[in-house]
């Protein structure tokens, strides 16, 4: 029994039982003939439990391959280890801003997935609208305590400066600036039916600081708005909270769904509550969150026995996808500001403006008809000439019948619906229906550059205080952008 390492992280360093792989072979279920102990019986399941495991490492894939021994009765068990480059950085460009703090923003982050080589991941994060009013820092770092991941442990820290309309209180004004950090342990116990099972304990620390203003519109039109402080306030969040999450991945669908509940306690007084961006918020809350991410490929349902038949390629393809997604919230009383449901923009119902809506309870749903044009293409090994390759190295076509070419370009239609919930709303707090529909482009290039463009129109107009807002009435549309450059 051996490991067998592939792809770029060992560079020119030995592939045949790396030490970088060792805890692979000391971990296994199976063990090998050493002399003395004639070794286990080459048992499937147990495999398959273990790959499964490995294979959950975002940096890393690992399969069995079988062969004949020299020795009667036996066989050669190695582990194919193929692993991508162990660290990625990153930028990205989004126009997700707001009016107030501006319509660009950028990204940069790093991601390290080995950093002591014991499957230990280390990101890090950098968010800002042109280094002006909105700014966030995020670093994290997690470990398997028990390998590969039946336990893992995982702590964070973070900084963001804020306004009010990045929290969805656009009819407010105030800035804030929260300090933050976690830490929490996942537990994953066990496959069933081939889903995973994880169950997250945690507790999160926040230390905030809202400064209030006063804004003085004057009569005359010509004269500057005035602007003037006139209060603050600060306080301490602890947060601990429960996660469940089960998930599975197939060749031609995947699933996934987390539930949480978390508790927030505050330490400001009653009296200074209402400063940190929220008039009568509750000190004590207790909310929860849930998640679904579903996404299928349709040529194996509308083709049946035609998808498993490889001579007919033109019925084998992955180029059909329906996605789904969904996120709710919800809560008994109400929340702090940066606590609340926010709806709007890019990741949650497009053609709205950026965080429009707010609430204490909450849900979107999209879902999206996703066309991948280059997997439409006949795969390069039918034919008999040498195929073109970019740069000679990535494919343009698919390689082979189920293949992928290395390169994307999908055509998207989507459906967004959304609704926010206030509890014990004041009259300056609406409730809300989102929805809205549109098309979208994306480009994939390997692993390096994303560029996605949505266009959306809104179904539903958005009031506060009973004004429909600005760009988010019936009929109003909105160019969503994203680039992403990987190295």
């Amino acid at each position: 029994m051996r490991t067998v390492a592939k792809g770029s992280r060992l560079f020119d360093e030995d592939p045949i039982d790396n030490p970088n792989h060792r805890r692979i072979l000391e971990h296994s279920p199976l063990s090998g003939a050493d002399g003395q102990f004639e070794g286990d019986l080459l048992r499937r399941g147990i495999l398959n439990d273990y790959l499964s495991r490995l294979n959950r490492h975002p940096a890393r894939r690992v399969d069995i391959a079988v062969s004949s021994s020299t020795e009667l009765g036996r066989v050669v068990l190695d582990y194919i280890v193929n692993e991508r480059k162990p660290w990625v950085a990153y930028a990205q460009i989004t126009n997700t801003g707001t009016e107030a703090t501006g319509e660009w923003r950028e990204r940069i982050g790093f991601i390290h997935y080995q950093l002591t080589d014991a499957d230990d991941i280390l990101a890090a994060d950098f968010i800002t609208s042109s280094f002006d009013q909105s700014n966030a820092a995020l670093v994290s770092y997690q470990r398997p305590l028990f390998y590969p991941n039946y336990l893992v442990a995982k702590a964070g820290a973070s900084w963001s400066k804020y306004t009010a309309e990045e929290l969805g209180s656009a009819n407010l004004t105030y800035e804030g600036q929260t300090i933050g950090a976690y830490a929490e342990l996942r537990y994953s116990p066990f496959r069933l039916l081939k889903f995973d099972f994880d169950f997250t304990a945690g507790i999160r620390f926040d230390s905030i600081d809202v400064e209030n203003f006063r804004v003085l519109v004057p009569l005359d039109p010509s004269q500057p708005t005035q602007v003037d402080p006139l209060n603050s306030g600060s306080g301490t969040l602890l947060t601990p909270y429960l996660r469940a999450e089960i998930s599975r991945r197939e060749r031609t669908w995947r699933v996934s769904a987390f539930a949480d509940i978390e508790g927030t306690f505050t330490s400001a007084e009653d009296d200074e509550i209402d400063f940190l961006g929220r008039t009568l918020a509750a000190d004590n809350t207790i909310e929860g969150h849930l998640g679904v991410d579903a996404s299928t490929y349709l040529e194996p349902l509308i083709f049946w026995k035609g998808w498993d038949d490889p001579e007919t390629w033109r019925t084998s393809t992955l180029a059909h996808e329906v996605n789904l997604r969904f996120r709710g919230q919800w809560a008994m009383d109400r929340l702090l500001a940066q606590r609340q449901f926010i709806s709007g923009g890019m990741f949650s119902v497009r053609g709205y403006p950026e965080n429009v809506a707010a609430g204490d309870g909450g849900y979107f749903i999209n879902l999206e008809y996703n066309l991948h044009l280059p997997r439409l293409l006949r795969p390069s090994n039918l034919d008999d000439e040498t195929p073109a390759r970019w740069f000679g190295r990535y494919e343009i076509r698919p390689p082979s019948v189920y293949a992928k070419p290395d390169w994307d370009l999908i055509l998207r239609g989507f459906f967004d619906y959304g609704q926010n919930f206030v509890v014990e709303p004041l009259g300056s707090e609406d409730e809300n229906t989102l929805s809205g529909a549109g098309i979208g482009l994306e480009f994939q290039f390997y692993s390096y550059l994303t560029l996605r463009v949505d266009y959306a129109t809104i179904m539903k107009t958005v009031t506060r205080v009973n004004i429909p807002v600005e760009d988010a009435e019936d009929g109003d549309s909105r160019l969503h952008i994203l680039a992403t450059f990987s190295w």
